[in-house]
């Protein structure tokens, strides 16, 4: 018992200096003065993040929505079947929906390459914002898809980041984008989505 007592309080101290730490990471990582921020995976995700910034593809396991009917696992891999690649994937539930979201390679944004509704296969798409935006920036990406019966065709997705970092039910460090596929007109193409730190997507709003 003795030999423990001269470890106690270094543990303490390492307990504390962590607290703060992972806490102060969403701090850190906006500048209010340009109105700018790091948006890292956990954000869509809700899982816990230390501040790194290197957009690796975390563990993840988030049961969310008003009826906690909704989740998010992985990463696993995914074989692509139309272009031969696999694909390094998030596994988001729905009441039965299945879509499968990726790492775009250049980093800004997270995107499916599977859709259950039709069994669509897309090269990695736009759908979540990553790394370094402003307020009121947006960005647009062309992508192709392909039908279950193999036709191709063409897609384009833009998001404009509404609010940067703000307050949402409680919740500091909350981010609101604007998302719009091939124009806008249909349903589920024009939809603003709010994320807070440890819950994941917690509003959507069709525009």
């Amino acid at each position: 018992m003795r030999a423990l007592i001269p470890i106690l309080p270094m543990l303490l101290t390492l307990v504390l200096a962590a607290g703060p730490a992972m806490a102060d990471a969403w701090d850190d990582a906006y500048d209010k003065a340009a109105k700018q921020r790091f948006i890292p995976i956990e954000l869509w995700t809700g899982g816990d993040w230390n501040g790194a910034r290197d957009l690796a593809m975390p563990p993840a396991d988030l049961k969310f929505g008003d009826r906690l009917d909704k989740e998010i696992s992985g990463p696993k891999p995914w074989a692509d079947p139309i272009n031969a690649k696999t694909y390094q994937v998030y596994q988001r539930l729905n009441k039965g929906k299945v879509q499968l979201f990726t790492l775009r390679a250049d980093k800004i944004g997270l995107g499916r390459v599977f859709d259950s509704r039709g069994s669509r296969v897309c090269q990695p798409g736009f759908k979540f914002p990553l790394g370094l935006w402003k307020e009121g920036e947006s960005r647009t990406v062309e992508l192709d898809c392909w039908k279950k019966d193999g036709t191709k065709y063409r897609r384009v997705m833009t998001i404009t980041i509404e609010e940067i970092d703000f307050v949402h039910a409680d919740r500091a460090h909350s981010l609101r984008y604007h998302w719009v596929a091939d124009g806008g007109n249909g349903s589920g193409l024009n939809n603003a989505y709010t994320n807070s730190p440890g819950r994941g997507n917690v509003r959507i709003e069709a525009r």
